[in-house]
């Protein structure tokens, strides 16, 4: 029993295994840690903002509130204009998006042109120099044999 022990303690195969699932438990754990310091500060932030919105009032936000009470200025509110102005650049945006992604299409499709046509070269290139390898060891035997 104590040469099987003794057998055990001396074998290095599986030494690389423990070592990662240490490794590995060492990295769960201080994930755990630093998840317990961030969700503490977390919660505290999203408290405070909480109380603080809380204490504004809904009318300050503009829209139908502030139109109500008859302000003339609506902070926070979006004119049609406005509205009508960022639907213009979703628009072109996406247009660009669409023209950017047919460009790189076009170019993808000349690149796998390209590189067929080098490698069909290539392959035209290595058929002559083997041919005239031959040619030229056939000459050099026929030099050899006058």
């Amino acid at each position: 029993m104590f040469r099987v022990f003794e057998r055990f303690r001396k074998a290095e195969d599986g030494v690389v295994t423990v070592d990662w699932v240490v490794v590995t438990a060492a990295v769960v754990g201080l994930a755990a840690a630093s998840y317990n310091v961030i969700s503490a500060a977390t919660n505290q932030v999203a408290s405070s903002t909480n109380s603080a919105m809380q204490t504004v009032p809904a009318a300050s936000f503009g829209g139908a509130a502030d139109a109500a009470a008859g302000s003339s200025v609506t902070a926070g509110a979006d004119t049609s204009s406005d509205q009508d102005a960022d639907k213009d650049k979703k628009d072109k945006d996406k247009k660009k998006d669409k023209k950017d992604k047919k460009k790189n299409k076009k170019d993808k499709k000349k690149d796998k042109k390209d590189k067929k046509k080098n490698k069909k070269d290539k392959k035209k290139k290595d058929k002559k120099d083997k041919k005239n390898k031959k040619k030229g060891k056939k000459d050099k035997d026929k030099k050899k044999v006058k």
